[in-house]
């Protein structure tokens, strides 16, 4: 959690790390759930109960091959930009 606190507003960057993992062969199957994923948090915007959602960023979005060569591994890392009420 980082403070981007401004002189009239109280303000808190929340990052979060989902984690997609496959063993369907190539990489088709990791790409197309991580695809999904990012699609939907793009087109939604949360709402939370005491603060609002100012800004939802996703600054990696990746598909890599995990150490046992079987495994695709879909890697999305969120900031979630938070007015503090």
């Amino acid at each position: 959690m980082v403070d981007d606190s401004a002189d009239c507003v109280d303000g808190e960057t929340h990052t979060i790390q989902l984690d997609v993992w496959s063993r369907a062969v190539g990489q088709v199957e990791c790409k197309n759930i991580v695809d999904g994923i990012r699609k939907a948090l793009n087109r939604s915007q949360p709402e939370l109960a005491e603060s609002a959602v100012v800004a939802v960023n996703i600054p990696i979005c990746q598909i890599v091959r995990d150490p046992d060569g079987l495994t695709t591994h879909g890697i999305i890392q969120v900031e979630i930009m938070v007015e503090v009420a």
